[in-house]
């Protein structure tokens, strides 16, 4: 075992570079052998936290061998145990299971599954609900009967069975399965982001501290990824000796935080859903009638311009209406892929006043497009400033948007 700061760490920590050559999965102690779990020296990339994290002692360094506890992306091991648990407990006792770093929610359905708890009162007045409560309590139970068997330790500090609840200022509601933001939190984070703003001593460090908690709450704050990817390349990937030196903000990053600041006290309270369903479910679900979102949105683009289709199911009180336009002035952009873009965002100014206060799903043929819907764009700056674009509109009007790639022939 190598002596760390903290001798209780002699588990997760090891002496960089010291590993068994023969095999580098393992390496060797005076008393026992280790694995590595995850990437080795040989193939680590240097990009999670796993080899970001580390400690100097006594002229040695030293980094983790595995994740330390309370990490849900850093170094494997966590995620590791906790998948194969979360899955059992699905299929044993056929519950929704959220999770959060280390933190489990377990959601039972109701035992009525034609039962509705948002006309019933709730617990103590309707008597399918409250024998769902004693169900979930019993399956409570079984749990950390499941997790003492494993050996797994808890810090005791179980919440009893709830339907709504409070969590480090996100709220959940098990009744409508759906997450919402407080006015405090919201408040915070853009206080948060106007800190920053006017910080003249700003660095990395900063940035990636309100990153992160903006991430946490992602949930709730749609296209977060793509709304924040300036501040991740201001963030860029510093040296150990650079988190904490000052960088002046350039003016695409401090152009996301003033949006930020505007925009993150207006979505306090606005529901999203506690587990988006998959748009290729959608779309499944549309088709066959039984909708699960307000609007399915077509949209194409060409030469000479572009065009949607705006669809809502009879169910919801039909409509289709047909959107086509040209590009001003007979031009538009150059390439194919900008073209799709530039006719979303044309499509989705033109069909505000429909989608205001709901939820859509899009469909297009372009697929570059639909990805930097989901994740921004690295490759070009003109799609990254058009899905840009896109999502504060949707954050303005508090639109919901699925996309979802369908084939050219399709369409």
């Amino acid at each position: 075992r190598d002596r760390s700061p903290s001798r209780g760490l002699g588990d997760v920590y090891k002496r960089q570079g010291e590993h068994d050559q023969a095999n580098p999965k393992r390496f060797k102690t005076s008393s026992q052998r280790r694995y590595w779990v995850g990437c080795t020296p040989e193939t680590c990339r240097k990009s999670c936290t796993k080899a970001l994290m580390g400690v100097r002692w006594r002229g040695q360094v030293y980094r983790m061998a595995c994740g330390w506890f309370g990490t849900r992306h850093g170094g494997n091991i966590l995620d590791s145990i906790m998948q194969p648990l979360i899955q059992e407990i699905r299929d044993r006792f056929g519950v929704l299971v959220l999770l959060w770093v280390d933190d489990l929610l377990c959601i039972c359905a109701n035992v009525d599954p034609l039962h509705d708890p948002r006309s019933c009162g709730g617990r103590g007045e309707c008597h399918a609900c409250s024998a769902t409560f004693e169900k979930a309590e019993g399956i409570e139970k079984k749990v950390d009967e499941l997790i003492a068997l494993l050996g797994l330790l808890t810090n005791e500090k179980n919440e009893p069975c709830a339907q709504t609840g409070e969590f480090t200022g996100l709220h959940w509601d098990t009744i409508n399965l759906v997450f919402y933001l407080t006015q405090a939190k919201a408040r915070s984070l853009a206080d948060k982001a106007e800190a920053l703003l006017a910080d003249p001593r700003v660095t990395p460090r900063d940035v990636s501290k309100f990153r992160g908690k903006l991430f946490w709450y992602g949930p709730c704050v749609p296209g977060v990824k793509v709304l924040t990817r300036c501040l991740n390349a201001y963030i860029g990937a510093p040296d150990d000796d650079q988190w904490d030196v000052h960088k002046p903000l350039d003016e695409v990053a401090k152009d996301e935080l003033d949006f930020l600041v505007r925009t993150l006290p207006t979505l306090a309270e606005i529901a999203k859903p506690m587990s988006p369903p998959a748009p290729s479910l959608l779309l499944q679900r549309f088709v066959l009638g039984h909708p699960s979102v307000d609007f399915v949105w077509s949209n194409d683009a060409a030469v000479q311009g572009y065009g949607a289709i705006l669809q809502r199911h009879k169910d919801l009180g039909y409509m289709r209406l047909l959107l086509s336009a040209r590009w001003p002035d007979g031009v538009g952009p150059e390439h194919q892929v900008h073209r799709e873009a530039a006719g979303v965002n044309g499509s989705l100014d033109a069909l505000l006043p429909y989608l205001q206060d709901s939820s859509v799903l899009l469909l297009g043929d372009c697929s570059p497009v639909c990805q930097a819907i989901k994740f921004g764009s690295k490759g070009s700056k003109e799609l990254q400033e058009r899905t840009q674009y896109f999502w504060r509109q949707c954050l303005r009007w508090n639109i919901t948007v699925y996309s979802q790639w369908i084939s050219g022939e399709l369409m």
